[in-house]
C-alpha cells in the first residue's frame, strides 16, 4: 500500500481532501451497501473498507487488489497500473481536444483537424480505443469541418 487515496476511484462518492470517498461498492456486479465506505490508493493496489456495524462500531478492512506472490507478478501489476493511468491521460486529452475542435470556428477547425486526427490514430494504435471507433470519430469531425466551411 503506497501513496494516498486516488482521485479516480469511481463515479459514485463524494470528494474529500485525500481523494474520493465511496459509499458502498462501485465495481461491476456489486451493489451499493450504505454501511461500507471504500478508499482506494493511488498505486491501484489496495483498498480500505470501513465497515459500520449495527452496534455503532466501525472497523477497517484492508483488501489488496493484487494477490501477487512473485516479484515478477507484482512488477507486472505496477506496470499495468502505470499503463492504465497513462492511457486515461491520453484518452482525456484527446477528448478535450475533440471538444475544443467542435467549439472552434471554421478556420481554426480546418487547422486543428489534422492534429486531433493524429491524436485519435495514436489512441487506436495504443489500443485505448478500437480502430473502427477512431475511423468513425475522424469521419464525423471531418464532416463537421467541411460543413463549417
Amino acid at each position: 500500500m503506497v501513496g494516498k487515496p486516488s482521485k479516480t476511484v469511481a463515479n459514485i462518492g463524494r470528494k474529500t481532501e485525500n481523494g474520493v470517498q465511496n459509499e458502498g461498492f462501485s465495481g461491476r456486479g456489486m451493489r451499493r451497501v450504505p454501511w461500507i465506505t471504500t478508499y482506494s490508493f493511488s498505486d491501484h493496489s489496495s483498498f480500505i473498507f470501513l465497515v459500520k456495524l449495527v452496534s455503532g462500531l466501525t472497523f477497517a478492512v484492508l483488501k489488496n487488489e493484487f494477490m501477487a506472490n512473485h516479484s515478477a507478478t507484482k512488477k507486472d501489476a505496477r506496470q499495468a497500473a502505470k499503463r492504465r493511468d497513462r492511457n486515461k491521460y491520453y484518452a482525456k486529452t484527446t477528448r478535450n481536444a475533440i471538444r475544443d475542435l467542435k467549439a472552434s470556428g471554421a478556420k481554426e477547425m480546418g487547422e486543428q483537424l489534422p492534429g486531433v486526427a493524429s491524436m485519435i490514430d495514436k489512441l487506436a494504435k495504443r489500443g485505448v480505443i478500437h480502430k473502427n471507433k477512431a475511423a468513425n470519430l475522424k469521419r464525423k469531425l471531418a464532416k463537421n469541418a467541411n460543413a463549417a466551411k
